[in-house]
């Protein structure tokens, strides 16, 4: 983006080994409010094999590894814990992502 000089305005993201069996939806029919993800394999969080939004949202779904390295995972963590019964007993990727999302209150 800095060496063309212009942002995306969307983001799509799959996984190697995430298998389409339909065309993906026209992007432009997807509400730029959202991060828009499969409806299976939640494992406790959010699927983490798709996602499709807004470049407006890139920073927080695509920042998870600065979050984690720079401490930031431990606070939402604990105010996850603090808030309410934890999705945290069984830790996986869904589940940070969704901790990630929520907790900046982005809408899925």
């Amino acid at each position: 983006e800095q060496s063309r000089g212009w942002l995306y305005e969307h983001v799509v993201i799959s996984r190697f080994d995430f298998r389409w069996l339909v065309p993906h939806p026209p992007l432009e029919l997807l509400d730029d409010r959202f991060v828009w993800v499969p409806h299976a394999a939640h494992w406790n969080g959010i699927n983490d094999r798709h996602a499709a939004f807004a470049r407006s949202h890139a920073g927080v779904y695509l920042g998870s590894w600065h979050a984690l390295m720079s401490g930031e995972y431990a606070v939402l963590l604990e105010n996850a814990m603090r808030t309410g019964p934890s999705r945290w007993q069984k830790a996986t990727p869904e589940a940070w992502m969704s901790i990630n999302l929520e907790s900046r209150r982005v809408p899925v």
